[in-house]
Parts: structure tokens; C-alpha cells; sequence
């Protein structure tokens, strides 16, 4: 239950950590499920979801605690502060900003924020390690299909920012590892280059179960492509919206646009006055340089703004 929570009992010192509780209780259901029937597995860890509000946001499993003790990792490049001070003033002063001063204001506290969170990931790991060996214990692994997500990316204080949020790549871009036991070994270890969304897995897990996806769903299954069957009329480009938090104190500013297979079209719809960006990621992969007040790119930004409206349309449809 919860979103983050606590995740270890603050009564209880010896108590097991809430990543090592949900790997339990997935081992227990694997162990327990019928053999006459397929099943169907969804576990989602809370770490390393921050504990807002508590001492220690990223408190790992104690087995952990020694891990990358001593190891200096090597913050990002866009962590310098003229990074910072090219946002608007929005998100200068938003909550991204006031998280980054609890986690990454001093290199001290940026090596314990990363080295926490690095260890709640171990700890996941664990577990999922666990799961696999479990399955094949079962006698499952060779005919169980294991999807392998997150929900959101994560800024290590890359612009003076933390958390997510916003439509930069670092915190819109997420895993997905889809492993069918069942293809053949050239179809394993592939990576694939056009866009997966967060809609299309609940499409993913009906196709793998040979059920009917609602036609108000407005993803599509990615077995086709797992597969290596020809796609047709695949999405180049999709729509990116996110308006929670504008009237938190501090807020999150929010920001609708376009991502495409080479352009990136940001619009910060609660700035006054409206702040764009647009930027080349094949030119540009790391977001530095803003175009879209650059008059060479005039025409691409009126097409991606175009491009924005259309998409717009057809989500609030």
C-alpha cells in the first residue's frame, strides 16, 4: 500500500524491507498458483520511490547499507548550474527545485541521495533474481513471458532539478525489457528503436494471454514487434502532458508537447509568458540548445506546434 511509504517498519529495526516483503509474497504466489491454468503476476516494487517527508528519503534493505560505500560516482554533466539558469522562472522555484536542495545541494549530500537510491535498485534486483529462479523451480521459465518496466525517469540533479515531471529525456524515458522464453535465439537480446508508451502494455499482457484488447484502449500490442513481424503505420511521434502539482506550494510547472524520432517540442503551458522549447536530438541529444527562438527554425517550430494541436485533439477525444 502506498505510494513510497515507509519502507521498513519504524517500530521494528529487524523488520524485512518492504522490497524484500513484496519478492515474499511473489514467491508465495508462484508456489501456490493452480498447475491447470495460466497465470498472471504483477508486482510493483515502491523503492525506489522517495519517502517524502521522511529523514532518510531512499532508506535501503540493511543487507545493503555497505554498498558502493567506497565508490565516488560521477555526477552528470547538466548538474553544473548554468544549466539551471537557462529554465524558466517557474520551474526555477518549483518543487523539482526544492527536492534538489534536500538531495544535491552539497556533493555530500548528491553522493548519498545516488548511492541510496543505487542500493534500493540492488535491492529490486534481488528479488526479481529471486522471481526468475522461482519460475524455474516451478517448472515455469521456460513458458512464462516476463515484462520489466518503471512508471517514470528520475533526474540525479541534472538543470538543478529533482524527481521527474518535466519532458526532459531524463525523466521521460523509462526501462522496458520484454523476455519470451519461447523465440527463437535471433529474436533475443534485440533492441528496438521506434516508441513504446506506457499505454501499450496493458495491450502487451492481453495479446500474450490470447484475449481482446477494448477498443478504448489507446495503446497497441508490442508482441508484433517482439516477434519480428511487419508492423505497419507504427507511431513516429506521441503526445506528452503532465499537469499534476500546479497549484502545490512550491508548484510543478506544467508541460504539454510532441516527441518525435528527431525533434522535441516543449510547451510550458503555466509560464507567464508561455515559455517554449524545441530541440534537434539528433543534433542535440542532451537538450542544450534551444531552438525554438531561433528564426533558421521558424518552420520546423510551427510544424511541431501544429503537430502539437493535432495530437492534442485526438488525446482529449
Amino acid at each position: 500500500t502506498g505510494q513510497g511509504g515507509l519502507f521498513i517498519d519504524p517500530k521494528d529495526p529487524k523488520a524485512i524491507h518492504t522490497t524484500a516483503q513484496y519478492g515474499k509474497e511473489a514467491l508465495e504466489f508462484l508456489r501456490t498458483a493452480p498447475d491447470d491454468r495460466p497465470v498472471h503476476l504483477s508486482i510493483s516494487f515502491t523503492a525506489p520511490h522517495a519517502r517524502d517527508g521522511q529523514p532518510r528519503e531512499f532508506q535501503p534493505d540493511a543487507r545493503d547499507e555497505k554498498l558502493y560505500e567506497d565508490v565516488t560516482i560521477e555526477m552528470p554533466e547538466k548538474a553544473a548550474p548554468e544549466y539551471f539558469k537557462k529554465l524558466p522562472k517557474e520551474a526555477r522555484e518549483s518543487e523539482g527545485r526544492e527536492r534538489w536542495k534536500a538531495r544535491y545541494a552539497t556533493q555530500e549530500m548528491a553522493q548519498r541521495t545516488v548511492k541510496d537510491y543505487l542500493r534500493l535498485v540492488t535491492g529490486i534486483d534481488r528479488e526479481v533474481g529471486r522471481i526468475r529462479k522461482a519460475l524455474e523451480e516451478e517448472g515455469l521459465s521456460t513458458n512464462t513471458v516476463i515484462i520489466f518496466t518503471s512508471d517514470n525517469g528520475f533526474f540525479y540533479g541534472e538543470r538543478g532539478l529533482a524527481d521527474k515531471w518535466l519532458m526532459y529525456e531524463e525523466s521521460i524515458r523509462v526501462p522496458l525489457i520484454i523476455y519470451d522464453p519461447r523465440l527463437p535465439k535471433k529474436r533475443r537480446g534485440l533492441t528496438e528503436k521506434r516508441f513504446a508508451l506506457n499505454i501499450d502494455l496493458a495491450p502487451t499482457i492481453l495479446d500474450y494471454a490470447h484475449a481482446l484488447t477494448p477498443e478504448t484502449m489507446q495503446g497497441r500490442s508490442l508482441v508484433p514487434m517482439v516477434n519480428g513481424e511487419d508492423v505497419q503505420q507504427w507511431r513516429t511521434d506521441f503526445f506528452y502532458e503532465h499537469h499534476f502539482g500546479e497549484n502545490r506550494k512550491p508548484p510543478i510547472p506544467a508541460t504539454e508537447g510532441v516527441r518525435g524520432e528527431r525533434w522535441k517540442y516543449v510547451r510550458w503551458t503555466s509560464t507567464e509568458p508561455m515559455f517554449e522549447e524545441l530541440f534537434d536530438l539528433k543534433a542535440d541529444p542532451g537538450e542544450l540548445k534551444n531552438l525554438a527562438t531561433d528564426p533558421q527554425h521558424k518552420d520546423e517550430l510551427d510544424r511541431m506546434r501544429k503537430r502539437w494541436e493535432e495530437l492534442r485533439s485526438e488525446a482529449e477525444r
